[in-house]
């Protein structure tokens, strides 16, 4: 009997045909470094019997070893092997099910070790009664020849700009050119010198760092650091300065991401640095006295010669012994120091014409309530010029604060006494138009009361490109703020004119001054019972206007009402069906509350009333209805009649 193809296992199973099918397709593939694989393999059998397969593919070179990339083990769990395992952990190695029989292996970013033989290895497993797993047969598939060609990691760097020689004012650029195979699929960071000392760094990121006065430049919009393209660094320098003169470089380093996100330096390069100069602005005339008006005409026409087109027409040649106001601030400064004309210089003046105006909501505010304050600033001058705003508090101590500055180019910078409160939005500046300028201080304080002033300074720009101060102005206003807590009291009184059973009394709390609405108050009455010397919160009308019971109150809020005035602070108390159980004495407290910019709550004061006791008695009894001791003891009926209250005789 022939038995190729079959397997005898044992008087058990008898004799199993080997049926197990292991088929990958034989080709060649070239792939270059970084580029993906993908291997397909058809595993399978129809053997009659319960068994198990198992699959895994490996890699071979020549007469090495097998390595063992990636399996699934016949209880169906996924394995690298020990040289495939952290790129599987990565995600750059896989073993995925695409079709009922077959599977397919990817590997990502492939590295120039992956070169060889791949082929897949599969294998039938069958049960014993005893529980132990047997492998019936074993096959590999034909191989797969990959081909991995390494990147070639060199790189080259070139700067390049377009020309060595500057004016003052004139833009600049410089290229830093990386060459190199790949780019897109490496990692490469770059920095930009100036004399050896560093401008700006960008990392992989493309996220530019610059360092010390070039963010400032960067900030104004003088200075830019960019990435072009994958391969391609830009230097842009907007308007050179003098002092730009000097030599500047790039240097590239190529990095490599671990796995852990990290980068680390590999290798790095620079070209050859570039030097170039910036030469000031200069005119071959130079009028030392200005003798004769031909002289004075000559000299003008020549520095409208290399002025801006505006300047031009600005001013008419033949009668510029009156120039116009913005001509005169853009240009004075720069004339005497670019273009050495004493008479030029001499004849014009840099002073700024602005004047202010403040204005604001009220001089005197309560405590709580919104401070607003406007600034006009009207100005003889054009478009070249610019406008920064500080608003400034002295206090009462002749102490200064500056609260908030809006510089030239419109950014806020609160000051550092107010950048907490100007966080929660506490405080808001606006340029409600050209020349006009608010604030708005929320939820004023005893400490915002003094003197504000509001601070204009005029800019305009030299030829150089820099920003110039022309000129200040400042005006002020005096705001008082009147203390929440100032004249706060309280006084409980009572119109009921007798108490007996079964009758009904109300108690008033009357608070003073007469706050607005949006005045947090919290009252509460509280009670002392006939023969008892400890006194017990019986109810409270919140800060927020809830009301809460107290914990021995349960008695009183079946025949109990608790009412706020809405156009005041004051509380009624009104009980009806009066019983034993109400007779005692009777007490208001008031606690005066301000919310802060934050949120939080403070308790600014808090105030007792006098007392009130009230005497129920049965009926053909007297009882003593209202007791006033302390400061309205005694008091005539007209000073309670000055409290807005006709108060009740004590009998």
């Amino acid at each position: 009997m022939n038995w190729q193809g079959y397997l005898l296992l044992s008087p058990l199973f008898g004799v199993i045909p080997d049926s197990l099918r292991v088929v990958a397709i034989p080709q060649t593939l070239n792939k270059v470094e970084h580029d993906s694989l993908e291997l397909k393999c058809e595993v399978s059998k129809s053997t009659t019997q319960h068994s198990h397969v198992s699959i895994a593919w490996y890699r071979q070179r020549g007469s090495e070893a097998p390595v063992e990339i990636i399996s699934l083990s016949r209880d169906f769990v996924l394995r690298a092997g020990s040289a495939y395992a952290q790129r599987h952990a990565t995600g750059d190695v896989r073993l995925d099910k695409v079709g009922e029989t077959t599977s397919k292996l990817t590997i990502y970013n492939l590295h120039p070790s992956d070169q060889g033989e791949f082929y897949c290895e599969a294998a039938e497993w069958i049960q014993d009664p005893d529980d132990s797993w047997y492998a019936m047969t074993r096959k590999r598939s034909q191989g797969a020849v990959v081909n991995v060609q390494a990147t070639d990691k060199e790189f080259s760097v070139r700067l390049e700009t377009e020309k060595r020689m500057y004016i003052v004012g004139e833009p600049a650029e410089f290229r830093c050119i990386l060459e190199a195979q790949n780019v897109p699929d490496r990692y490469f960071s770059i920095s930009w010198a100036f004399n050896s000392s560093l401008i700006a760094s960008l990392g992989p990121n493309a996220v530019p760092v610059l360092n010390n006065e070039f963010a400032q430049r960067e900030a104004l919009g003088q200075l830019k650091v960019a990435k072009e393209s994958d391969n391609v660094f830009v230097l842009k320098i907007y308007r050179l300065r003098l002092e730009d003169s000097g030599k500047y470089n790039c240097r590239v380093t190529e990095r490599e991401k671990t796995v852990t996100g990290d980068f680390i330096d590999k290798e790095s390069k620079r070209p050859k640095n570039i030097p170039i100069t910036v030469m000031p602005l200069t005119l071959a005339y130079t009028c030392l006295e200005c003798a004769s008006h031909q002289e004075q005409l000559a000299a003008h026409q020549l520095f409208l010669d290399v002025v801006t087109h505006e300047v031009k027409t600005c001013l008419d040649p033949n009668a510029w012994a009156v120039p116009c106001t913005w001509w005169k601030a853009s240009l004075a400064s720069s004339v005497a120091s670019v273009y050495h004309l004493p008479c030029v210089s001499a004849f014009l003046s840099l002073e700024t014409s602005i004047s202010l105006e403040i204005i604001n909501n009220a001089s005197t505010v309560l405590e709580g309530e919104s401070l607003r304050f406007g600034c006009n600033v009207r100005s003889g001058l054009g478009p070249q010029s610019r406008l920064s705003v500080s608003w400034q508090l002295v206090d009462r101590l002749n102490r200064r604060s500056e609260i908030v500055r809006l510089d030239r180019e419109g950014t806020l910078h609160p000051g550092a006494a107010y950048a907490e409160r100007s966080s929660y939005g506490g405080i808001q500046v606006e340029q409600v138009r050209p020349g006009s300028f608010t604030l708005e201080i929320f939820n004023s304080v005893k400490a915002d009361e003094g003197h504000y002033e509001c601070r204009v300074a005029e800019w305009t720009r030299t030829l150089d490109g820099e920003w110039q101060m022309v000129g200040e102005r400042h005006t002020s206003t005096l705001v008082s703020i009147t203390a929440l807590e100032a004249g706060f009291a309280v006084t409980a009184i009572s119109r009921t004119p007798g108490v007996t059973y079964n009758e009904s009394f109300d108690l008033q709390c009357i608070i003073k001054p007469h706050y607005p609405s949006w005045v947090p108050v919290s009252v509460t009455w509280r009670f002392q019972p006939a023969g008892s010397t400890e006194f017990h919160d019986l109810v409270t009308f919140t800060r927020d206007g809830g009301v809460q019971w107290g914990d021995r109150a349960a008695a009183f809020r079946t025949r109990t009402a608790i009412e706020k005035a809405e156009s005041s602070n004051n509380v009624r108390l009104s009980i009806s069906r009066a019983s034993d159980t109400e007779a005692g004495k009777y007490q208001c407290v008031a606690e005066l509350w301000r919310k802060n910019y934050n949120s939080s709550w403070t308790r600014l004061a808090d105030r007792t009333s006098n007392l009130l006791e009230i005497r129920v008695l049965r009926p053909g009894g007297r009882g003593l209805y209202c007791v006033i001791p302390g400061s309205l003891a005694g008091s005539s009926p007209e000073r309670i009649q000055d409290m807005g209250e006709t108060f009740p005789k004590c009998f």
